[in-house]
């Protein structure tokens, strides 16, 4: 046999397995450490803006002439678009798993391209920005005023008169350091000195004003702008260069803008229109191109070549200022500042996220895929400590608010963890059974170089070290001992009853074990290549763990058909007589030797009982298949199914949802009042001490017992909390009335006990907010996988595929949600509540203009057009230079002048005989209500309803219930989409039975081949159902030992895989030594039993190495 060369060339074994080992360590060093792999579905997001239109006309004149030309994009899943009435579109396209996020965004930006035609002016001048979604968020990182006080007045503004030179010079000094020096802490102080120049140029009249303005203004209100641009000039893109990160993406949306604040009084008295001003910016705000003087062809003799440079576009407050808009007759000159107060302000106002109750500049960071999440993590915090002293010379210091790593480290530290625990329990298994060191150590020596052997072919693969590959790794501790156990065990058996030298029973140990240690090193193998095969995010799931197990199995069956037998010819001898063993190893042998005589009792009967015991192995399928499916016509429905179990990952999310109409003032009120709120809801006593702390606190309290009324020891179990009101995480969308909140806790070392868990603290939150009057507060914890939508549990779309308006879908939405909300209250209650976030009742001032009498009136309705849209939605004029970058040039009416309908009918507009004309001559406002916002899905209008599933129910549960309801009350016209992490859980389907039943095919074809027979390998294969069986009972014990649901999810299926290759192991065994048995003249019933007399011993040891091995 091939196995005898490497019996007698023991270096040669040798050799092979450190090379092995030697090539995985190197592997190691390479691989990405990551909390899942790149699995989730690449997205790409179409993003425009349409200043101050109306949330329907967003959708008419903007997303619906882009989806008609992106729908239908090559791999495209599903499309989904949020319009909203700050007038922002954002459409994003999911494509299915494995498209490469590049070339799907080249795809789009294509489509886009030829929608552009077809959008309004304003939409094209502001900009369409497409690109690809980064969902693999690693840190919620801050920039935090830690000073909590206003600087200086006049080191904010440089006082007035002598001391604006003094601004001047400070610019002009730091202007000279950055070119003499050109470092990073040089250009910070130029930033600090533009800023206080540019600040002190926007000051009132009066140095006295502007002290009585910041003496009116909260401390922090100074800060917010000045650190979100500080921000993003001069740390987004450090970071973003930081290795393995892929994008900084910064909440803020406070880029500075040049804000010309018109005043609609004084220009309606100067006679000026908003037409006339915003031509009069353009005319003059615009880059001139000089040439050169001197430039050939010119007279010969020409000594110089000089460029000309003059002021094109403008640079500061004053120059705007400054800026001409009229000259009278008599040469009087009205300037820009005469109808408008002109600052250096921000883009956006409203969205201030705030962490622990102190307003924060907050920024995403994203992971490059490939890249190691706790490395990326390490560089950004090293990164932080680099730029930190320069921070603090500006009161500023980074915070950390949400570190995404933290939970991959302690998960893949509990994992090492059990990786030792593992493979101590194998160990002593081993030991105990084989009862001799020498013996022992064999198979111990496979446990290396199977799994450091496995990093080289995850780096192969292109897998990274995650929850999956090292779960794998986990599980197989137990299977890769096993050959090795087989080879080990039958060489020592017959050097004790044979009396052979270990040379020579070695070899012939191997004629009889080598054909099943290469059988079922296949068979394990090949019952993954079919999960290896799976499309979709679920094939990339089970790709992880069934090439990382496969891996293993073939360099242990490598092992134990290498390095195995030529240990054992070297390190065996013959065991020591029974009687001269350890106490503790004849107690086990006189147990396991009792066990022996009552399993080769019953064996003995069942053999001469097979035709019982056939019968009970077709009802035993037959039950299995009824487990798995259901009954017809009975209450049981099947084992419910999942897709992947909620974990605690410290931390959980809420949505701040305000009545409609409110505005960003109150909703930020509302959510510094729920932070207390927050804190209070997660305060808890302390844990009592365990039982030898009790016993000391009890004596201590004998002698200096408590104070009488004493308050109980408690602890807040809340970290960090950051809240960001403008902006809903559920909807993904920018509106005043809503707000979001991420919720970090202690570490789960600080969180023992169940009622600590994230999920009884969502809980204890949620009942907290039950009754909370001024909003409607809900908490989720975060999606098993990031990425696949922002909260678990069961996520839709209803569609309205008619058209039959907002109203009847809002109705039909809140009829889903409320029959799934209140089936909680039956005992099949499978939702805790069910969140449908659409209201298109929101107040709104609808103005009708009378076409007929402002034309009678002599006024052009583009001229009614632009001043609407100027004073009351802002308008992008064009652009000027600060601080290295480009910014916006922007005009509206201050905010005196748009406070109610009387102010906006009190507007004037220039007819054709230069007079100004109210809007109110021919135009009336009333009250009326619509959407805020419209949501639509693949084309249609659509909502989001998301169903938060209780933790004893599965999401394959929840999702039946919600097809109950939808199927049973939707009108018709109105249908239903999966979306998010419950859309991939739908696209399974039938893929697991498909899957289960291929690797059942797998190992019996793979058996067939070996033993040239179909006989033997159907009577290896009906051990499997036994195998299953008993990974059924478990489930079931679990779920109903409550707490949790007894899902067959997608680690529950890939123990079923397991189970497959671990039974027809075992049979593979006893029917090999059978086979044989029967070949040398025995009986079918003596082969039988000897064979199963025989195999015991071994069988028993390579079970209870798994069970150990997977027990941690």
């Amino acid at each position: 046999m091939f196995t005898h060369f490497f019996i007698k060339r023991p270096i040669f074994s040798t050799v092979i397995s450190l090379i092995i080992t030697l090539l995985g360590v190197v592997s190691y060093f390479k691989l990405p450490v990551t909390q899942y792999p790149d699995i989730v579905p690449p997205s790409v997001s179409i993003q425009a803006t349409y200043p101050g239109a109306y949330v329907e006309d967003i959708v008419n004149a903007v997303a619906i002439p882009i989806e008609q030309q992106v729908n239908g994009v090559d791999n495209m899943i599903y499309m989904s678009t949020a319009c909203t009435s700050t007038g922002e579109v954002t459409i994003r396209v999911t494509f299915s798993v494995g498209t490469d996020p590049d070339i799907a965004t080249v795809l789009v930006q294509n489509r886009v391209k030829l929608a552009e035609p077809f959008l309004p002016e304003e939409v094209r001048l502001q900009g369409i920005n497409v690109k690809k979604m980064a969902t693999n968020f690693i840190m919620f990182a801050g920039v935090l005023d830690v000073t909590g006080k206003k600087n200086d007045v006049a080191a904010l503004t440089g006082g007035t008169g002598a001391e604006d030179a003094v601004a001047k010079d400070a610019v002009a000094g730091a202007a000279k350091e950055i070119n003499a020096r050109q470092d990073e802490q040089a250009d910070e102080q130029a930033m600090a000195a533009a800023i206080d120049f540019e600040q002190h140029r926007n000051r009132t009249a009066t140095r006295e004003d502007l002290e009585l303005e910041i003496a009116r203004q909260e401390s922090e209100e100074r800060s917010t702008i000045y650190i979100a641009n500080f921000t993003k000039l001069y740390i987004q893109d450090v970071f973003a260069r930081v290795e393995g990160v892929g994008e900084v993406m910064v909440f803020n949306r406070e880029d500075f803008s040049m804000r010309i604040w018109l005043d609609p009084d004084i220009m309606a008295a100067r006679g000026i229109s908003v037409s006339e001003v915003n031509a009069m910016i353009l005319e003059q705000n615009q880059q001139i191109t000089a040439g050169r003087v001197g430039l050939p062809p010119v007279p010969v003799g020409q000594k110089s070549n000089l460029s000309l440079v003059t002021l094109g576009r403008l640079e500061d407050v004053k120059q705007f200022e400054d800026m001409i808009l009229r000259v009278d007759d008599q040469g009087r000159i009205m300037r820009l500042k005469d109808v408008a107060t002109i600052e250096l302000g921000a883009l956006n106002y409203g969205s201030i996220p705030r962490y622990n109750g102190q307003p924060v500049t907050m920024m995403a960071i994203t992971q490059r895929p490939g890249a190691n999440s706790l490395d990326v993590a390490k560089n950004v915090r090293e990164q932080m400590d680099e730029l930190r002293p320069s921070l603090a010379r500006s009161g500023l210091d980074f915070i950390v608010g949400y570190d995404a790593t933290e939970y991959v480290r302690i998960s893949i530290d509990e994992v090492q963890k059990t990786l030792l625990e593992c493979i101590l329990f194998v160990v002593l298994t081993v030991y105990i059974f084989l009862q001799d060191w020498r013996a022992a150590l064999i198979p111990i020596l496979t446990i290396p170089v199977s799994l450091i052997g496995c990093f080289f072919f995850m780096t192969l693969f292109g897998f990274s070290l995650n929850t999956l590959t090292l779960f794998g790794l986990v599980l197989v501790i137990g299977i890769v001992v096993d050959d090795a156990i087989v080879v080990v065990e039958n060489t020592q058996r017959i050097i004790d009853e044979e009396g052979l030298e270990p040379f020579e029973a070695t070899k012939l140990s191997m004629i009889q074990v080598a054909s099943p240690v290469l059988a079922t090193a296949l068979v394990l193998m090949a019952v993954f290549i079919p999960a290896a095969m799976m499309a979709g995010i679920v094939g990339q799931l089970y790709k992880q763990f069934a090439l990382t197990i496969a891996a293993s199995v073939g360099i242990s069956g490598l092992c134990a058909l290498t390095l195995s037998p030529a240990m054992c010819a070297i390190f065996l001898r013959p065991s020591i007589a029974k009687h001269q063993r350890r106490a503790w190893f004849r107690a086990f042998n006189w147990a396991f030797d009792l066990f022996t005589a009552c399993y080769v009792f019953v064996l003995r009967r069942l053999i001469h009982g097979s035709a019982a015991m056939l019968a009970l192995w077709f009802l035993l399928v037959a039950g299995l298949i009824v487990a798995f499916v259901g009954l017809p016509g009975t209450p049981w429905p099947g084992m419910p199914t999942g897709f992947l179990p909620d974990e605690d990952q410290g931390a959980c999310f809420c949505d701040v949802r305000l009545p409609e109409g409110a505005s960003t003032e109150r909703t930020l009120e509302v959510m510094i009042k729920a932070e207390q709120m927050m804190r209070e809801a997660t305060t808890l006593p302390k844990p009592k001490p365990g039982l030898v702390a009790g016993l000391v606190a009890k004596v201590k309290s004998l002698w200096s017992p408590p104070a009488p009324g004493e308050a109980e020891e408690t602890e807040e179990l809340l970290e960090d909390l950051i809240m960001i009101n403008g902006f809903s995480m559920m909807d993904s969308a920018a509106l005043p009335n809503v707000g979001t909140g991420i919720v970090r806790f202690k570490t789960w070392e600080e969180r023992p006990g169940r009622e600590r868990s994230v999920a009884a603290l969502v809980q204890r939150l949620q009942a907290k907010f039950v009754t909370f009057p001024e909003a409607n507060i809900m908490f989720f914890t975060p999606p098993p996988i990031t990425g696949l939508g922002m909260a678990g549990g069961v996520n839709m779309q209803l569609l309205d595929k008619r058209n039959q308006g907002s109203l009847a879908l809002a109705d039909a939405g809140r009829q889903v949600s409320y029959l799934a909300t209140v089936d909680v209250r039956e005992p099949s209650g499978t939702m805790v509540m069910a969140i449908a976030t659409f209201d298109p009742t929101s107040p709104q001032l609808y103005l009708t203009i009378d076409r007929d009498k402002h034309k009678k009136m002599g006024i052009s309705f583009n001229e009614v057009s632009n001043t609407l849209r100027t004073y009351v939605g802002s308008v992008y004029i064009n652009d000027f230079n600060s601080f290295g970058r480009v910014f916006r040039v922007t005009a509206m009416a201050g905010g005196d002048f748009r406070q109610n309908a009387e102010q906006i009918l009190s507007m004037k507009v220039k007819n054709a005989d230069g007079e100004m004309v109210p809007l109110r001559s021919f135009a009336t406002i009333e009250d009326r209500v619509g959407p805020q916002m419209l949501f639509r899905h693949n084309m249609y209008p659509a909502m989001k309803v998301t169903g938060i599933v209780r933790p004893d129910k599965s999401s394959g549960q929840a999702m039946e219930r919600m097809k109950e309801i939808c199927t049973e009350m939707l009108p018709e016209g109105y249908g239903y989409e999966w979306v998010d992490i419950t859309y991939q859980e739908a696209t399974v389907g039938n893929q697991t039975v498909v899957m289960f039943t291929l690797s059942v095919a797998f190992a019996f074809l793979v058996l067939a081949a070996l033993y040239e027979s179909w006989s033997c390998p159907l009577i290896i294969m009906m051990a499997v159902p036994l195998g299953v069986m008993g990974a059924m009972i478990a489930v079931f014990i679990r779920g109903m030992s409550g707490g949790s649901s007894m899902d067959i999810n997608m680690y529950t299926q890939i123990g079923f895989i397991v189970m497959v290759g671990l039974s027809a192991k075992n049979a593979i065994l006893i029917t090999e030594f059978a086979k044989e048995h029967r070949e040398h003249g025995e009986t079918l019933v003596q082969a039988a039993y000897e064979a199963g007399r025989l195999r015991l011993r071994p069988i028993m040891m390579t079970s209870f190495a798994f069970i150990l091995g997977v027990l941690p």
